[in-house]
């Protein structure tokens, strides 16, 4: 074999060799990864404010009730029109917008947030404008 195929064969093998181990160093040393349920952060005092046609004011306090600082909450919010008094099923969607709300909220505390929304194409309501919203996801 010639000096340079015993080089480059020589070079394979270590490159191989150090590429393993540190797959197996990173894989043994990960660091925890902190998870938060949807079910760790309280909303309360929301409410929904008209402020020109067709944007709309979101506001609230989410509470932390997990371990880990939260740094934004994200929320699918849907309009309807509805014959009742109350959101059910014969009222119709007639408006879906996800915002983002960037808030920062360590562990165990109450944070305010504000948030606009714009229910783009939203027709007027027939009837009842009701509104609803669901928390869909949490950032750390």
């Amino acid at each position: 074999m010639r000096l340079i195929q015993k080089t480059l064969l020589i070079s394979t093998g270590l490159f191989v060799v150090v590429v393993i181990g540190l797959l197996v160093y990173f894989e043994n040393n990960k660091e925890f990864e902190p998870t938060i349920s949807i079910d760790d952060v309280e909303i309360r005092n929301e409410y929904l404010k008209l402020r020109e046609f067709p944007y709309w004011t979101f506001v609230g306090e989410a509470k932390n009730n997990s371990s880990t600082t939260v740094d934004s909450l994200s929320f699918k919010i849907r309009a309807y029109d509805c014959p009742t008094d109350t959101v059910g099923p014969d009222c119709e969607i007639i408006g879906e917008e996800v915002v983002n709300t960037y808030v920062t909220i360590p562990e165990g505390q109450v944070r305010r947030f504000v948030d606009m929304v714009t229910f783009t194409d939203m027709p007027v309501p027939k009837n009842e404008f009701k509104w609803a919203y669901e928390l869909i996801n949490i950032g750390l």
